[in-house]
């Protein structure tokens, strides 16, 4: 991780989330630096980054491909994303593009939502859960019987 503090070096992150030893001194003329598009920070230039002709995604602000600078800073708009269209990397492919964001419909699929399982969900053509099928009583929680693919409220064993 990079400390605001101390961008001399990127530090290993302790168990309370806070920086830790040092992972990797930074040289003379470089600084912790979380890149746009990539979650590892590295030892990177200062100063006198340059444009290049790698693009990324920005995940804050998917409206646009950005351009990439040598210091690994967005450096400029490639190509702005159409209204319907966000900055997407498809797969097995290396340089993302301004993609149609998919349309997703409701199906007759259920499903049991681990986070809350409070309701029987339907399930949309994304594979995402969308709208409540049914919602369960008191004492009840969503469960999938085995031998059976559609899920309903049960009664919940007590714990």
């Amino acid at each position: 991780m990079c400390d605001e503090n101390d961008l001399s070096a990127v530090f290993y992150v302790n168990s309370c989330g806070q920086p830790g030893e040092i992972f990797e001194a930074c040289a003379a003329g470089t600084e912790c630096l979380l890149a746009a598009g990539n979650s590892t920070p590295h030892c990177k230039a200062v100063g006198n980054c340059t444009r290049t002709l790698e693009k990324v995604c920005i995940e804050t602000d998917l409206s646009a491909v950005y351009y990439l600078n040598s210091c690994g800073e967005p450096d400029g708009v490639f190509e702005a994303c159409s209204a319907g269209e966000a900055c997407l990397l498809a797969p097995g492919n290396s340089t993302p593009h301004c993609k149609a964001l998919p349309t997703c419909t409701q199906t007759l699929d259920k499903v049991c939502v681990e986070t809350d399982l409070s309701a029987v969900y339907y399930l949309n053509s994304c594979g995402e859960p969308d709208g409540v099928f049914e919602a369960c009583a008191a004492g009840e929680a969503c469960e999938l019987t085995p031998g059976n693919s559609t899920p309903h409220c049960k009664a919940s064993c007590p714990g």
